[in-house]
């Protein structure tokens, strides 16, 4: 038994340097996965082609928990970066479209936020620093607006499982300040990205799943990504067509009760 102890005893002092050591590089390669996500978006990251504006496919599929239903759609989203000296715009600007199953578009000339819905001919108008900033900031993908810096605003770690089928890795993104539609957030980080050397930017993102208070959730795939393709802010300015009916959000919700 002595014996059996000491083996034990030794087993076990053998084995925690090693542990110690395995997390030690968890934590590195939590930073270098992180930094790989971040760094294209940092203008003094050094890199020569930083990513200031991106055009990107994706297909968004929905859970209602408490009604079990699923739904999924497809269209493309644009994002331009505006330099950090512009204080006057909320950055970025985006347009964010849905093709299928029903057009409907989401647009941000930086000052303004445009929610259309064709098909009931009417468009929710919001302010963009409400909307994406300070404390009332709990649009669902805020954290766009923050791409260069998630950790102010997150509490970033691992997801389980660390990586899925594809190899590539899961961020577990935590709000540090609690919001009514954001619990969590899942980034999956493209390896590739993440083994990338050298100076070139890469768009890392590859798969958002958010999931909410109510624990509904909205996986968002993207695909395609086009970089640096010098889009013009005015893509990014939306006229409601004539006969649209304009609300503020407090209207439009208003209207669900």
């Amino acid at each position: 038994m002595k014996f059996a102890g000491l083996w034990i005893g030794f087993l076990l002092t053998a084995f925690l340097p090693i542990t110690a050591v395995s997390a030690e590089q968890e934590g590195v390669l939590l930073q270098k996965v992180v930094a790989s996500l971040e760094g294209p978006f940092k203008t003094d990251s050094g890199k020569s082609d930083a990513i200031s504006d991106f055009q990107v496919d994706f297909v968004q599929e929905s859970e209602i928990a408490s009604l079990g239903q699923k739904q999924t759609a497809s269209g493309q989203a644009v994002f331009k970066f505006l330099p950090s000296s512009e204080k006057s715009l909320v950055s970025p600007l985006f347009r964010w479209e849905y093709r299928e199953p029903h057009q409907q578009k989401i647009v941000s000339d930086g000052k303004s936020v445009w929610f259309h819905i064709p098909e009931n001919q009417q468009a929710i108008l919001s302010d963009a620093r409400r909307s994406f900033t300070g404390d009332e900031n709990v649009n669902p993908l805020a954290f766009l607006t923050n791409i260069d810096d998630l950790g102010r605003f997150f509490e970033i770690g691992w997801a389980s499982p660390r990586q899925d089928d594809d190899g590539n890795y899961l961020l577990r993104l935590i709000p540090r300040e609690k919001s009514p539609l954001l619990q969590s957030l899942i980034l999956g980080i493209s390896r590739q990205a993440v083994e990338l050397k050298g100076r070139k930017a890469s768009f890392a993102l590859r798969t958002i799943l958010l999931t909410n208070v109510n624990g509904d959730k909205s996986l968002l795939t993207l695909s395609s990504p086009r970089l640096n393709k010098g889009i013009p802010i005015e893509s990014f300015c939306f006229t409601p067509p004539e006969g649209t009916d304009i609300l503020t959000p407090e209207q439009f919700r208003q209207a669900f009760k």
